[in-house]
């Protein structure tokens, strides 16, 4: 833990970790600090306890929010800290939802909304990440929330649908950061999950049109599978695997 009387100047001219991320807490504000990342991000942080268990709050992004304007709204929070108040609850009345199903919603609306494919995001992630992040907070997920969720995927024999999965939720994670949601990304630095084999060549769309047609006569059930793996781009044992609802909820 590094402590010091911070200045403007000080708070500009502090100079990122070669990795992960450091805290320097203002001297003299108790829990207040400038946390620093690798990726060159300052955010203010409150650190506090509630119930007796720690807890932390973004206070805003650097040069977004100036020092004095962290130490202020510090002052706020540590008031409603004092009296019992999580200071975290009372500004999500006041600036919007930090749970994780409203944050995802908020994603989808602000950062997807041209993308063609945001339905298809938003399912991949409500299927797997949502059951074990519905009542939880962003702010509280960590590294190894991530890494459960994600290795789940894996275990079940679905190394592509894992490895785009870490892609949308590092993006939402780094969407949440530039939001002031939080402060840090929990995903920063964490490789994906298995490999991407190397192709030595693909097909051409003439054998492509040949392998169609023959996928056609050959019909139901390999058939279809097969012209499905085309379509799709997807693995053979996640087609093989697939169940009807989620076509279904695909097609609606």
């Amino acid at each position: 833990m590094v402590k010091r009387s911070l200045t403007d100047a000080a708070v500009k001219r502090l100079k990122p970790p070669a990795k992960g991320q450091i805290d320097t807490f203002d001297e003299g504000y108790p829990g207040l600090a400038l946390r620093l990342s690798y990726g060159g991000g300052k955010t203010f942080v409150y650190f506090y306890k509630i119930g007796g268990r720690l807890r932390r709050m973004s206070l805003g992004r650097y040069p977004s929010t100036t020092l004095a304007e962290a130490r202020e709204a510090w002052r706020r929070a540590r008031q409603d800290a004092q009296r019992g108040i999580d200071p975290s609850t009372a500004r999500k009345q006041e600036t919007g939802a930090t749970d994780f199903p409203r944050v995802l919603e908020e994603l989808i609306k602000r950062d997807q909304s041209e993308n063609r494919t945001k339905d298809a995001i938003k399912r991949l992630i409500e299927k797997d990440a949502m059951p074990a992040w519905k009542h939880r907070q962003v702010g509280d997920l960590d590294r190894r929330d991530v890494l459960d969720v994600i290795d789940a995927v894996v275990d079940r024999g679905s190394p592509v649908t894992a490895r785009r999965l870490h892609a949308h939720l590092h993006r939402f994670f780094r969407w949440c950061v530039g939001r002031g949601i939080i402060g840090a990304n929990p995903m920063a630095d964490l490789p994906k999950p298995g490999s991407e084999t190397k192709r030595e060549r693909v097909v051409t769309d003439h054998e492509l049109k040949a392998i169609w047609t023959a996928s056609a006569s050959l019909g139901w059930p390999f058939g279809s599978a097969i012209q499905l793996l085309i379509l799709t781009g997807a693995r053979r044992q996640e087609i093989a695997g697939l169940r009807w609802p989620e076509i279904a909820d695909s097609v609606i």
